[in-house]
């Protein structure tokens, strides 16, 4: 399961979690948590702004690559960060990176292969982007907050 945020009119997303499992009793409490933490911090959105593109490689699968392109991490954004980490913290599980990458994730490529991507043809992609919700994936299930 992961959180993202959804852009409007975007097929976008910025994850705000690592993947992890719940079950069904803590599933409840989870979207709970997030839907009590997030109704107290109301945005309506969030702009975001994007500053340059970031080859990452996977933490779990090291024979996966992303480009990415990089968010300025503002304060509402940390937030939303903090407010994931606190309920996961708090079902015991791991929180989000030591280091959270912002970021949109554009395409995804085998790692042998990152060296031969043009990074021209996602330039349009490095605009600002208008956030209004947190979305949290559950198997089938799409539990969507407003900002």
């Amino acid at each position: 399961m992961v959180q993202s945020f959804k852009c409007i009119d975007e097929d976008k997303h910025i994850s705000l979690s690592r993947h992890f499992t719940l079950s069904l009793h803590e599933l409840d409490i989870f979207r709970a948590m997030l839907s009590d933490a997030l109704q107290q911090k109301r945005h309506g959105s969030i702009d975001l702004l994007f500053t340059s593109y970031e080859l990452l490689i996977s933490k779990e699968d090291i024979g996966r690559a992303f480009l990415a392109a990089a968010c300025v991490k503002t304060s509402e954004l940390i937030g939303l960060f903090d407010i994931v980490d606190e309920a996961m913290e708090t079902l015991g599980r791991d929180k989000y990176y030591e280091e959270r990458v912002a970021h949109v994730s554009l395409a995804e490529f085998n790692s042998e292969s990152i060296n031969h991507v043009d990074l021209t043809k996602f330039d349009e992609l490095l605009a600002m982007c208008r956030v209004n919700s947190v979305i949290f994936r559950a198997g089938h299930k799409l539990f969507e907050f407003p900002l």
